[in-house]
């Protein structure tokens, strides 16, 4: 895999956390000095922005050997049960090999349980002497505040357009990959900062034979066409009636779904045109893009997409129409002739 094969093998390597690895190597650095221990670390940011490799890097900084050392993931051992037992039983047990401590590092902690985060709590203050914990969340808010406040918090921010750009032509150089350059520049910006996705993308076309161009991205990305949401709009503005527009959406955006395109790029899109669009009114605009996060909430919290999006498309005919009608009227009030 790409993601590991160009994963940084020392601080310097890291790319556009310039804070973080700061604070980290002077930790690092101060406790191979014996000037301080280490401390509880709260790593929190976006995915793909280097905070697994920044734990990991500074246990290779601290320690000889990585043995006491151990990687969870809290999405999926979330519940108070494995804390107890898995976590607590690794903390309790004395480090081998002549180590000061052992360490944890527990990925994406902002999916455990309240229960789970209390009794963890617990375990981070009764085993201090022989156990610190790093822990990394996407959402530190998620967190409570009894670990919060034992732990140095370190933000991760999402990578800038131009370091991930920098980033992928390094590995499109390495690996001779055919592209263009606005393929890489596409493949930076929508990715949204998060070089892991990046690369894995880049790594798909490689694998597919495909050159690095703006076309291919957007497709391996899964992003819609803007042509198949202008349509949508194309038939919310038409003169049809309301039944017929409605039908028309219904296999419109069926067609979508059932080719797999994703709905939350979907949305994003439809939002996006919608708020560009010079003939829909700025208050028509504020309640489409309002129902719009609606619809995305119900569809993440494990609702029927289609059945959201045939909902949200009837509201926003209606909307549409209401609109028409009240602009019919306001022209006889001015015209009463």
């Amino acid at each position: 895999m790409w993601v590991e094969k160009y994963r940084p093998k020392t601080f310097s390597d890291v790319v556009g956390q310039d804070d973080a690895v700061d604070i980290l190597s002077k930790y690092a650095l101060a406790f191979k000095r014996g000037e301080t221990t280490m401390p509880h670390f709260l790593f929190y940011g976006p995915s793909g922005v280097g905070k697994t490799t920044c734990a990991k890097l500074m246990i290779k900084e601290m320690f000889q050997s990585t043995d006491n050392w151990i990687d969870l993931n809290a999405s999926d051992d979330r519940g108070i049960e494995v804390v107890r037992n898995k976590i607590k039983e690794f903390a309790r047990l004395a480090p081998a090999r002549g180590e000061p401590f052992k360490v944890i590092f527990l990925d994406e902690c902002d999916q455990m349980t309240g229960n789970a985060q209390y009794a963890m709590r617990r375990i981070m203050e009764d085993y201090a002497q022989t156990c610190r914990f790093i822990l990394s969340c996407n959402y530190v808010t998620k967190i409570i505040d009894a670990i919060r406040g034992r732990c140095v918090e370190v933000p991760f921010r999402p990578i800038s357009r131009d370091e991930v750009a920098k980033k992928i032509s390094h590995i499109i150089k390495q690996e001779n990959i055919p592209h263009k350059k606005s393929g890489i520049y596409a493949l930076s910006t929508l990715t949204e900062g998060d070089l892991r996705r990046a690369i894995n993308i880049l790594h798909k076309l490689y694998v597919l034979n495909k050159p690095v161009d703006e076309n291919n991205v957007l497709t391996a990305l899964g992003f819609i066409p803007r042509a198949y949401v202008r349509k949508i709009i194309a038939i919310l503005k038409s003169d049809k009636q309301d039944y017929a527009k409605m039908n028309e959406l219904d296999k419109h955006i069926a067609k979508l779904y059932y080719n797999a395109y994703p709905i939350d790029k979907m949305l994003t899109t439809l939002m996006e045109e919608i708020s560009i669009d010079d003939d829909i009114p700025t208050k028509t605009k504020i309640k489409i893009i309002a129902r719009i996060g609606t619809i995305d909430y119900y569809i993440v919290m494990a609702d029927n997409p289609i059945l959201q999006l045939r909902s949200f498309t009837a509201w926003i005919v209606q909307e549409v129409q209401a609109h028409e009608n009240v602009g019919h009227t306001n022209e006889l009030q001015s015209n009463p002739e």
